[in-house]
């Protein structure tokens, strides 16, 4: 006896918000009946762009446009501090331009941008010739190169306006610190002014993890207590309380670096951040692992090491103990709980989906989602040129 297979579409056009309900027959008989709804809030799609999406070598100031498939409505620009240039990614080796509030930040990794870096930054100029605000762009060039054994030379220069310029177009300053705003929350940032002979690359706010400060907020609503190993200056611990975290501990070897954090901590106590809900400890992530009670268990897990560092008389070295330290952070999760890994060691990527799944059955415990969680569309990357990509990430969620 054959079964015939009766496909039915039938397209109804619905509001947002509203329900239908569904009875589903078989052979005359009601076999189901359910509900769907449509959802709130549903996004626009894009419908095209131009120039197009994939397309390399877009002359510099070229007028994008974006279509959507119904008006996008005005909204408040929450977010300040993000990168306009992407060095190799953006076929501009050696240079990286961020926006952090009013201030360019220009940073030069190569002399091979000394036939392009001034055309550039004159182009930038043109086709953004004042802030989002209307206020007149402050520019700093930071010179980060290998200078020859004794030699000192002062490696940053303003370019335009500089520290009172920025003042005077209301950006909040102290000392060496700039506040820069990354959806809705506050961030102190170190540009580098104050330290000319002594350049260094970060600012303490790492732009490209952004996407997964987001990525974690649905998941931090539920509650529960997190933890962020390797903390920095805190930027997923500040995320994650502002998103309904219970409580974040954050771990970091650095004192000023977790001074940096507090700071932030307290920068954001108005955006309705309670600081009591956060302890920072100081000392080696590692460490805090091995010393915590074998039933503590927590609802997240932030895992953002260094590629290499030292901790004491013991040697950090991604390759070698970031897979036994996933090992551990996935005993400590509880049922339900994520674990956020990334690893930024240049060169080909080490498997992290791999490393995340054999952590999960040595735990005897079920994968329940694992996807990549990358850098955002800022940071680009270049196929065949891995040693150019910001990290490797993957978010992992257990049963």
């Amino acid at each position: 006896m054959k079964r015939a297979i009766v496909l039915c579409l039938i397209f109804v056009s619905l509001l947002q918000g509203c329900s239908v309900l569904i009875a589903e027959k078989r052979n005359k008989k009601r076999a189901e009946m359910y509900a769907k709804a449509v959802p709130d809030g549903v996004p626009p799609k894009v419908v095209r762009t131009d120039p197009p999406r994939g397309r390399t070598r877009v002359p510099l100031n070229v007028n994008i446009v974006i279509v959507f498939t119904e008006p996008i409505a005005d909204i408040t620009v929450t977010t300040d501090a993000f990168r306009l240039i992407h060095g190799e990614a953006d076929d501009l080796p050696g240079l990286f331009v961020d926006r952090l509030g009013p201030l360019l930040r220009v940073l030069v990794t190569g002399r091979a941008t000394d036939g392009f870096r001034d055309r550039v930054i004159d182009a930038l100029g043109a086709q953004l010739p004042v802030t989002p605000e209307g206020e007149p762009w402050s520019i700093l060039e930071l010179q980060h190169l290998r200078a020859a054994r004794g030699c000192l030379f002062d490696g940053l220069r303003w370019r335009a306006g500089g520290i009172e310029a920025l003042a005077g177009s209301g950006a909040k300053i102290e000392g060496a610190w700039l506040r820069v705003e990354e959806r809705g929350l506050r961030f102190w940032v170190d540009p580098g002014w104050d330290a000319p002979r002594r350049v260094r690359p970060g600012f303490g706010l790492f732009l490209d993890q952004r996407p997964n400060r987001a990525r974690l907020d649905p998941l931090a609503a539920g509650g529960g207590r997190w933890l962020n190993l390797f903390a920095h200056t805190g930027a997923f611990s500040v995320s994650l309380l502002a998103a309904g975290a219970e409580s974040v501990i954050s771990v970091d070897l650095s004192r000023p670096y977790l001074d940096r954090l507090e700071a932030n901590l307290e920068l954001n106590v108005p955006r309705g951040i309670d600081a009591r809900r956060h302890e920072s400890v100081r000392g080696d992530g590692r460490r805090y692992l091995e010393t915590l009670d074998a039933d503590q268990r927590f609802a997240g897990i932030v895992l953002d090491p260094p590629t290499a560092a030292a901790a004491g008389r013991r040697f950090w070295s991604v390759r070698q103990d970031l897979e036994p330290l996933v090992r551990r952070c996935v005993v400590h999760l509880d049922g339900g709980g994520a674990l956020l890994v990334t690893q930024n060691r240049r060169g080909a990527p080490l498997g992290l989906d791999r490393v995340l799944e054999r952590a999960v059955a040595r735990a005897h415990r079920q994968v329940a989602r694992l996807e990549p969680a990358g850098p955002g569309v800022d940071h680009p990357t270049r196929p065949g040129f891995p040693e150019g990509d910001a990290f490797e990430g993957w978010l992992l969620v257990i049963d």
